[in-house]
């Protein structure tokens, strides 16, 4: 009689054998990673898709089962999506909408997930919940990047209602194609999650920042000054003041505590030679020298800025633009958090 394997391999490999059976027959497992996708980059969308789709029985409005209320439910949701769509016209709409979405979507993708897997083991459809809810999230941090970047541009070569309806198409397509062919449309998906982790990374700046206006909004009081102190300014700021040999500004701690001392606020900078595409950082005055300090890979950059070449500082919704005109004829912007002091006044 041949040798039995051990009883814990006997069990690893049954439960293997499982999930792979899982995978080759479950559908709602292949369905997994495109219906997050789909919902973190227009959630009430995909969802009045998928309400509206026969393909999947739990969640399809059969014909002979149509109930009043399940047409008011789709309504409220259609509702939403034009909600969402209209907010999309105005980057003041769009930055309060999209930073309760950084929020509410990933709960709402994972309660999605959990109903989709239904009749599986509740171990398998809690995990399943959690990775749409990380999927979802990325997804919308992606997508939400993306708009936000054409905002701080200024000069959006694409009207926003053509980007709405190109997105939506995108949305459309690709959850008909999951639903009617879920294999490739798991491939798709995972080729789509690579691209986003490979290329993206700016866009996590672009929210980040779009957060961080909204926050400095919110938590603002009447005494709020954003300028920070060098006491007051974060700690890789101030190991960067001293790599960079910023720290010589510094002359006396009446300086530093007046009006002409080394002082920081919050900013983010686009366009600028020296650093590509958006980032967010800390832009330094001295009274005399501006620059911006930002962090890639771990350690600190810190750009000098001309402010012979600003323009005049105007309100940008909820922040502050400062445009930026370059000798070579090209065009960037610094951006500031809330109410911040204009720069040029202390040049």
């Amino acid at each position: 009689m041949a040798p039995q394997p051990p009883c814990a391999l006997r069990v690893t490999t049954a439960r293997a054998e499982d999930f792979l059976d899982l995978l080759s027959t479950g559908e709602p497992i292949l369905l997994l990673l495109p219906i997050s996708l789909a919902a973190g980059v227009d959630f009430f969308l995909a969802l009045l898709i998928l309400g509206l789709t026969q393909d999947l029985g739990w969640m399809g409005i059969q014909p002979e089962g149509l109930h009043p209320l399940q047409w008011a439910v789709m309504g409220g949701i259609a509702g939403l999506y034009l909600l969402e769509a209209m907010a999309e016209f105005r980057h003041v709409t769009a930055l309060l909408w999209h930073n309760l979405q950084l929020l509410v979507r990933p709960l709402a993708a994972a309660l999605m997930v959990f109903a989709l897997l239904d009749g599986l083991p509740t171990g398998l459809r809690a995990s399943g919940a959690l990775v749409g809810a990380i999927v979802s999230a990325f997804a919308h941090v992606l997508s939400w990047g993306l708009k936000l970047r054409r905002f701080l541009q200024g000069r959006r070569k694409v009207a926003a209602a053509t980007a709405v309806l190109a997105e939506d198409l995108l949305v459309i397509a690709f959850v008909f194609l999951a639903t009617e062919d879920p294999e490739l449309g798991a491939m798709v998906s995972v080729l789509l999650l690579l691209i986003g982790i490979l290329l993206g990374g700016s866009f996590h700046h672009v929210v980040r920042f779009g957060f961080r206006i909204v926050q400095a909004n919110l938590l603002k009081h009447p005494g709020h000054n954003p300028r920070h102190r060098v006491g007051e300014l974060p700690r890789w700021v101030k190991k960067g003041i001293e790599a960079h040999g910023l720290s010589r500004l510094q002359n006396s701690p009446e300086e530093i505590e007046g009006l002409f001392g080394l002082w920081g606020m919050p900013a983010g900078i686009y366009g600028v030679p020296g650093v590509r595409g958006f980032r967010e950082g800390w832009v330094l005055v001295d009274g005399t020298q501006t620059y911006f300090m930002f962090r890639h890979r771990s350690k600190s950059n810190c750009v000098r800025l001309d402010a012979d070449s600003f323009g005049e500082q105007e309100p940008w919704g909820m922040a502050q633009r400062v445009p930026i005109t370059h000798p070579d004829g090209g065009h960037s912007a610094l951006f500031l958090q809330g109410r911040a002091p204009g720069l040029k006044s202390h040049k």
